[in-house]
């Protein structure tokens, strides 16, 4: 067993990355984060396939106040089928 101590400049532990929950019960995530898997001493490391690491298609689902669904940002020139979505967005 390892004994760890965490030091956090801010209120919350994450940095850049954090989630707020809204009043009527959204989480928006802010902030960003790359994990790119050629890092060096990332492959040293981890082990790729026992962490199971997904990939995130390009965009995102956006709270705009005055809807109550959902808006889809999305960029057509890597997902083409999302190109209505694109020109629909706020």
């Amino acid at each position: 067993s390892q004994s760890v101590v965490l030091l956090e400049a801010s209120e919350t532990l994450g940095g850049r990355v954090q989630s707020d929950v809204t009043e009527d019960g959204f989480v928006l995530d802010r902030g960003f984060a790359v994990f790119i898997e050629e890092y060096p001493a990332a492959k040293r490391l981890l082990d790729y396939d026992a962490l199971q690491l997904g990939k995130f298609l390009p965009g995102a689902l956006v709270k705009i106040r005055t809807r109550t669904r959902l808006a889809k940002v999305a960029d057509p020139l890597r997902q083409p089928e999302d190109l209505l979505a694109a020109i629909a967005a706020p």
